[in-house]
């Protein structure tokens, strides 16, 4: 009699536990899902594209369409087709440090300092971090991917392995932190590589053996953790990536990533499912599920100690994105409904995902996207926020720094309602805004004494610019440059025969010709990388649009003073007007402030 009690205790405690874990399940038409995908591979011209449902444990739904390598005639599969994941890495190293963490008793509120390397610890920038901000991206350390890939492949070559690359990574950047720890979510690969280092210092072993042993013993992810091992690989090609533009699809250079924690996981389709089913089903533990999906910080957007927060609709939802140049992939998990849905395809065309992600949503999740309503306010005051505002996360010790001006956000007062970047958000509390349109909040951070302190918009942080730091000051200076510049070739061509000092000597024009030659050529290409920007040029170290402009900054710089003397000199000779002295006047003023502003930005 007893055991029949404990029998129906026992089952009704494991009724209780699944109800919270499992949910009710969503219906999958095939044909329709069918439809949807082969939808949107041929709305964006992707050459392929796989996708995966997974829902209580169970795979719900898996296609791969198209081709992994055109020129090859190879087709997408689930098994074969290698994916470079890209930050999905970051959630793989998250859950690999907590399950070490949790070996060894290691709270998240205990500091990293005593488990850093002795070549670490010196770095002052680290005092007083704690493993909670490492996995929940609060050190205030911004993201660092200046010179973090080179263009070879990921399984073919030699590959020195983290630890040897995070010891060069450490001793090169100063690693300042941009904001406040604890305070500001900053999403930044150089967490990642402190969770590596972490890894190896708490585990005894190299990143690679840890997180193969993970991949293996906890997942089941045979494939991966042979690759993550350096293992040679057979029956396996690695996914081609591709440039899309109109009808063409231009293939891509290889692409490896120096720092395996942060980027550039390796999988396949098949693989990454054993990961959403583990997550979703009964064998996950519920501190591992507390600490991915439960524990989180940040109020609209956020993040848990594994992956980043957001809200799709009405579902909290958590989003790894992930992608090299030409693939891109997305993995999301909505705990409401217990679901994964994993994207991936070689492609360009960042806005893929989104559109994939919504179409299947609205089939499965029928509502999921409806508009929160909040009630008026009546917000005071709305001028304190209006101005110009730079993203935070952008290296100061690289060509990164660009991406301030680049990215920066305008907010405008519009009819009780502000502006920003043209969207119209709504009041909803004295600091929040809310754009319906979009589902996004804006949320404005200040201090005690009300001062504003900084911008949050999704999981991006904005601190407002000054005057002299926003966009159109640095457009005035480039432009400003650019036709003193062409006056100074105008007189140079008309002038040039009476612009010899005293009548007899050339070496004042032929100075201030090559001056202005150098910064002719310098403004050509400022123009020429401003046009075709690319974080994947920084990534790869350069391009040479950039590396010119460095070696054309230093000429420049270094040919003012010779300039600004043949000037003097010439100045004094009668022939030369005071038109012609002010246009060389206010060029030579132009070149200091130009080489001023490309030191700032990491040019030079």
């Amino acid at each position: 009699m007893k055991k029949k009690y404990f029998a129906l205790i026992l089952g009704f405690c494991l009724m209780i536990t699944n109800s919270f874990v499992f949910s009710e399940a969503i219906d999958i038409n095939e044909t329709t899902m069918d439809e949807i995908v082969n939808r949107a591979m041929v709305n964006n011209n992707l050459p392929g594209l796989e996708v995966i449902l997974v829902q209580d444990g169970e795979v719900i739904f898996e296609t791969a369409l198209g081709e992994s390598d055109i020129m090859r005639n190879q087709a997408m599969t689930l098994e074969q087709s290698v994916i470079q994941t890209g930050s999905i890495s970051k959630v793989f190293t998250s859950y690999l440090l907590l399950q070490w963490m949790d070996r060894k008793n290691i709270g998240v509120v205990d500091p990293i300092e005593p488990y850093l390397p002795l070549n670490i610890k010196d770095k002052t920038s680290l005092d007083g971090l704690t493993f909670a901000n490492v996995l929940t991206h609060t050190t205030g350390i911004t993201t660092l991917k200046a010179d973090s890939a080179v263009s070879e492949s990921p399984i073919t070559m030699y590959k020195p392995s983290f630890g040897v690359e995070a010891h060069e990574f450490f001793k090169s950047y100063k690693l300042k932190p941009v904001i406040e720890k604890d305070e500001f979510i900053l999403l930044s690969n150089v967490n990642s590589l402190l969770a590596g280092v972490l890894i190896e210092s708490i585990s005894g072993l190299t990143y690679e053996k840890a997180m193969s042993d993970l991949l293996e013993t906890t997942f089941g992810m045979d494939l991966s953790a042979s690759m993550v091992a350096g293992e040679t690989i057979s029956n396996a090609q690695i996914i081609q990536n591709y440039s899309v533009s109109g009808g063409r699809h231009e293939p891509l250079g290889a692409f490896r990533t120096l720092y395996l924690p942060s980027d550039d996981f390796l999988t396949t389709a098949d693989e990454i499912s054993k990961f959403m089913t583990f997550m979703t089903g009964d064998r996950v533990s519920d501190e591992m599920r507390d600490a991915f999906f439960t524990r989180q910080v940040g109020s609209f957007s956020g993040r848990s100690y594994g992956m980043p927060k957001t809200q799709y609709g009405k579902y909290e939802v958590f989003i790894q994105d992930g992608g090299i140049p030409g693939s891109n992939s997305r993995l999301i998990f909505v705990p409401e409904r217990n679901l994964s849905l994993f994207i991936s395809y070689n492609s360009n065309q960042l806005g893929a995902r989104e559109e994939i992600t919504k179409a299947i949503f609205e089939e499965i999740l029928p509502g999921y996207d409806s508009v929160t309503v909040h009630e008026t306010y009546e917000a005071e005051a709305l001028e304190r926020f209006v101005g110009v505002f730079s993203p935070v996360n952008a290296s100061m010790e690289s060509i990164e720094k660009l991406t301030k001006i680049i990215h920066q956000v305008r907010v405008v007062e519009n009819d009780q309602m502000l502006l920003i970047d043209k969207m119209e958000y709504a009041p909803v509390s004295e600091t929040v805004f809310y754009n319906a349109k979009n589902n996004v909040y804006a949320e404005f951070k200040t201090d005690e004494s009300g001062k504003l302190k900084a911008l949050i918009i999704g999981n991006n942080v904005y601190t407002r610019a000054s005057f002299f730091r926003s966009i159109y000051m640095e457009i005035g200076l480039l432009v400003f440059s650019a036709f003193f510049n062409l006056l100074a070739w105008i007189v140079l061509l008309t002038k040039w025969s009476n612009m010899r000092v005293n009548r007899i000597h050339d070496t004042p024009r032929v100075v201030l010709m090559l001056h202005t030659l150098v910064m002719t050529a310098l403004l050509s290409f400022i123009l020429l990388v401003s046009a075709r920007y690319s974080l994947w040029d920084v990534i790869y170290g350069g391009s040479k649009g950039l590396a010119a402009i460095k070696v054309l900054g230093y000429v420049n710089a270094l040919l003012i003073i010779p300039a600004l003397m043949m000037f003097n000199r010439a100045k004094t000779d009668f022939r030369w007007s005071g038109a012609m002295n002010f246009v060389f006047r206010i060029q030579l003023i132009l070149s200091v402030m130009l080489t001023i502003w490309l030191w700032l930005y990491n040019f030079i």
